[in-house]
């Protein structure tokens, strides 16, 4: 082992300086009289004993060593120290380094200087070769347990092994480890303790708020070890000892003992194990955040991707749309297409009922097995109220991580804690209603992204579904007539009733875009002038004339515009026939078999005050005139303009205003919008000829 000359200290005789005409041997034993010798230009030993050493050096047992940047600002105290025969602590602010000696008959007097936050070395001095034996295997279970550190990743688990080789078998020992948990942003930055760790059957500490919190949150904060004696009587002598020891910035060591003091070799060996602590807390919040950022970047791919997905499952539902034959297999085709959408668990549809006006599940597809069993969230709100207020809202509700994880035993996936997540999309047409498609999800789901595709979606299920429904109102079956009653005193038809004296059925109702309602109805020939001019400053008429004079009374038209009539067409609803009295206005709605009266009468509520629904029944439907004129346009058409020309209306090209531009109905065909012009302008052709041609009239 060489000795180099380190960096020039003061000594003790002012006249003892260091010349460059002194032998290297007398030069080390200057160095080791002040107790400061360089190794290695990097590490320095402390010992005041030159004897010692030269015992030591020949016995070939190695030194332990300092890093020479923290000796040597503390050199002059270490040495001063090291002539004191009591045992006490020395703290270096500027180095958040802590000096502890102590003193030995007949021993090599060895200093230990513990870094807070740095890399710690060992540093003992070692009589004979028995002691460097058992160093020796002291060392290699501190390897060990470094290696075990390592390779765990819960913050708790290293906690307690590393509590427990520190207090080993001892009696007199016991201790507890604290965990910071840090809340940083900008402005602030606030930490927390929790108790990770203990060991022994005195709890240093229970509460680090109500006790310690200032010595252990400054040992935390600043790094620093701190050592001091207990006594029950502040007069009498110490009968206890606690140290704490900085775990880096992750959380801190309260290590106590029953006897008077911690020895030093206790303490040098709760250091070196708190030293492997720290890297081993180090690296497993590395990689924890190296998992968190792998999750999150695979979370968001998943999500682009099933954005993707669910932008191709608009055309393929389009498609499907266009070759089911019945409504039954449209739901089923689109249930299983979500399904199959990665993040999707499960997809199902649920009926709705205008009678009862409630929720029955049809069909389902995936993880599920769906029954007439009611499913509740994690608030213990069924999941038909979810189905119902998407219906209300007529767009998606969501209710993120809320199924109760206790409803989904009928699930067959493993990873059931993950299913958590559900999304309720109305199927509905303006207030025409036919029930909720279910998605089920796993955590987190369903961006603000997703939930616009998802509506659009919903939208074009919805216009698919109530199209057939109204065509289904044209052949043998039954739909819903709904009797509404709208108290209105200044109505015109009412005014009209009122100057009349009589109830006023309306004959006839045609609606034009651009002037209005044209309302036809019969009454006294001689009062029709009257009421025609009273009538002719009414904010809702628009117009106003006798259309042909009768021997028992007079056709005459009204021309109405924002009044109850222009709500009703505006809801999409078929208006069957108009009465109107004294008080007001009693409107037949024949509409289709899932339309929601409650959903009428609300859209109604928002604009009138007083509405109330008369009645409700069922009526028989006879369309076979209409249903031989659908069999002769699909013999007229080819196959490829009835797939235009069925895509076009399906998806409210035909609307005013439209749902979806010529474009957006060839992106779905996968055409060129040319191609889509072509093949609609020969089906419109064909039909056109048909039906105007002379011969055929």
């Amino acid at each position: 082992m060489t000795f180099r000359r380190g960096r020039y200290e003061e000594r003790r005789n002012a006249g003892d300086n260091v010349q460059n005409t002194q032998s290297a041997h007398e030069r080390e034993a200057t160095y080791l009289a002040d107790g400061i010798v360089e190794i290695d230009d990097n590490l320095v030993i402390v010992d005041a004993d030159e004897k010692a050493r030269a015992r030591l050096e020949a016995s070939g047992i190695p030194f332990g060593g300092l890093p020479v940047s923290d000796v040597f600002d503390f050199s002059t105290a270490v040495v001063t120290a090291l002539k004191d025969g009591d045992r006490r602590d020395i703290y270096g602010d500027e180095f958040n380094t802590s000096i502890r000696y102590s003193k030995r008959e007949n021993l090599p007097v060895t200093v230990t200087i513990l870094p807070g936050t740095e890399r710690s070395y060992l540093r003992l001095a070692i009589r004979d070769r028995t002691e460097r034996h058992e160093l020796q295997q002291r060392l290699s279970g501190l390897y060990n347990l470094a290696r075990e550190l390592l390779r765990e990743r819960d913050d708790d688990r290293l906690a307690e092994l590393a509590l427990d080789a520190i207090v080993g078998d001892s009696n007199a020992l016991s201790g507890r480890i604290y965990l910071a948990d840090w809340d940083e942003t900008e402005r602030r930055s606030e930490v927390t303790l929790r108790a990770a760790a203990t060991v022994g059957d005195e709890q240093p500490y229970p509460d680090p708020i109500e006790r310690g919190e200032s010595v252990i949150w400054e040992v935390l904060k600043l790094g620093q070890q701190r050592y001091r004696s207990l006594s029950a009587d502040v007069s009498s002598e110490p009968d206890a000892a606690e140290l704490f020891v900085p775990i880096g910035r992750y959380g801190v060591l309260v290590l106590r003992s029953s006897s008077e003091q911690i020895t030093f070799e206790q303490h040098e060996h709760a250091t070196s194990i708190v030293a492997s602590l720290t890297a081993a807390l180090e690296t497993a919040g590395h990689e924890r955040q190296l998992r968190e950022q792998q999750a999150v970047l695979e979370r968001q791919k998943r999500k682009l991707l099933t954005v993707a997905r669910l932008n191709e499952l608009l055309r393929e539902v389009n498609r499907s749309i266009i070759g089911a034959d019945r409504i039954d297999e449209l739901l089923q085709c689109v249930v299983e297409q979500l399904s199959d959408t990665e993040t999707y668990y499960a997809s199902a549809f649920a009926r709705y009922d205008p009678v009862s006006e409630t929720l029955s599940y049809v069909t389902s597809s995936g993880a599920l097995s769906f029954t007439d069993d009611e499913i509740a969230l994690a608030d213990e709100t069924p999941l038909s109220d979810l189905g119902q207020r998407a219906l209300d809202r007529q767009s998606a509700v969501v209710a993120q991580n809320a199924v109760s994880v206790e409803e989904w035993k009928r699930i067959e996936t493993t990873d059931t804690a993950a299913v958590e997540s559900v999304a309720a999309l109305p199927v509905v047409h303006h207030n025409l209603v036919y029930g909720v498609c279910y998605l089920f999800a796993e955590t987190d789901s369903f961006t603000e992204r997703e939930l616009s595709v998802l509506n659009e979606l919903s939208s074009m299920l919805g216009y698919a579904v109530i199209s057939r429904l109204r065509r289904d109102l044209n052949q043998s079956g039954e739909c819903i007539q709904l009797k509404v009653r709208v108290n209105d005193d200044t109505h015109p038809l009412v005014e009209v009733s009122r100057f009349d004296e009589t109830d006023i059925v309306v004959d006839h109702i045609e609606f034009d875009h651009a002037n209005g309602i044209q309302v036809y109805f019969d009454t006294a020939g001689e009062r029709a002038e009257r009421f025609l001019d009273e009538l002719g400053e009414h904010d809702a008429v628009a117009g106003s004339e006798v259309v042909t004079n009768r021997r028992d009374g007079a056709l005459v038209n009204l021309v109405l515009t924002d009044d109850l009539l222009t709500a009703l067409i505006s809801l999409d609803l078929h208006i069957a026939s108009v009465k109107a009295d004294e008080q007001g206005v009693i409107v037949t709605l024949t509409v289709p078999q899932n339309v929601s009266p409650r959903g009428i009468l609300t859209a109604l509520e928002e604009q009138f005050s007083d509405v109330s629904l008369v009645s409700r029944g069922r009526t028989p439907i006879n369309g076979g005139t209409v249903g031989r004129m659908r069999s002769f346009v699909r013999e007229a058409l080819t196959d490829r303009q009835y797939e235009v020309l069925r895509c076009a209306f399906d998806n409210g090209y035909y609307d005013w205003p439209r749902n979806k531009s010529a474009k957006d109905v060839a992106e779905m065909l996968d055409i060129s919008q040319p191609t889509f012009s072509q093949h609609l302008r020969a089906a419109e052709q064909k039909l056109l000829d048909q039906l105007f041609t002379p011969d055929e009239l």
